[in-house]
């Protein structure tokens, strides 16, 4: 791998974090991008061409991933988002910008959530697993902005001229081509929370449940808006 792509470098990262360095030499040298072709004729035969709309605004549309599994004290569970309220003021905002939100991911959100907003919100999770997934690429392919959350998802990343990683653990630098909002640590011992540098030193790419003395805090809803607001407008 090192002979093929000479730019690789060592960064104190596993061996996967190669694979996303490779991925955004690709994507610059534009030899990799998502082709909806045949999944223009997929939905189609779905019966889902409603959503074609949709492509003559991709600067207006944004793809956003959220991660919430049940066990908290899993490597799945560190990396679990914001409870749903918490979300609420950043897509209002967004809305509000005219832009079209594509959510996936874990089911957070229910079928009749957004039956009132004054927007176009298609939350993916209310279809059917085979029309979910189709749906899910297909808006990947027509959004340039990807708002996101820890899990497989976020590999699309690079493909995307806005790449946005909110409650992001643990510290790493995987992901070169991205505005990362980062969970809080809380340590109750010295009762506050861990500067950028402390929790690099204690977390740096640490995947297993933190000690009883530290707590980890996913983003809230002013921090998650905040942070949209400096990088979409």
């Amino acid at each position: 791998m090192e002979k093929k792509y000479k730019f690789l470098k060592k960064r104190g990262a596993p061996d996967f974090y190669r694979w996303e360095e490779i991925l955004i030499h690709l994507v610059k040298k534009k030899k990799f991008k998502l082709n909806n072709n045949k999944l223009k004729k997929l939905l189609i035969k779905n019966n889902l061409e409603k959503f074609f709309k949709f492509e003559k605004s991709k600067n207006n549309n944004i793809s956003i991933y959220l991660r919430n599994r049940l066990n908290e004290e899993l490597f799945s569970g560190l990396r679990n988002g914001s409870n749903k309220k918490d979300y609420i003021a950043t897509f209002n905002y967004l809305i509000k910008k005219k832009y079209n939100l594509f959510i996936f991911g874990d089911k957070i959100f229910n079928e009749t959530d957004f039956n009132n907003t004054k927007g176009n919100v298609v939350n993916c999770n209310n279809f059917n697993k085979k029309e979910n997934e189709m749906i899910q690429l297909y808006f990947l392919s027509i959004s340039n902005k990807f708002i996101s959350e820890a899990g497989g998802a976020q590999y699309f990343g690079p493909l995307f001229e806005r790449f946005i990683l909110i409650n992001s653990y643990p510290p790493k630098l995987q992901f070169t081509n991205c505005f990362e909002l980062q969970k809080k640590i809380f340590d109750k011992r010295k009762n506050k929370f861990l500067n950028s540098k402390q929790k690099q030193k204690l977390f740096w790419w640490k995947n297993s449940p933190l000690e009883k003395r530290f707590i980890l805090k996913s983003n809230k809803s002013n921090e998650i808006k905040y942070f949209i607001k400096k990088i979409i407008y």
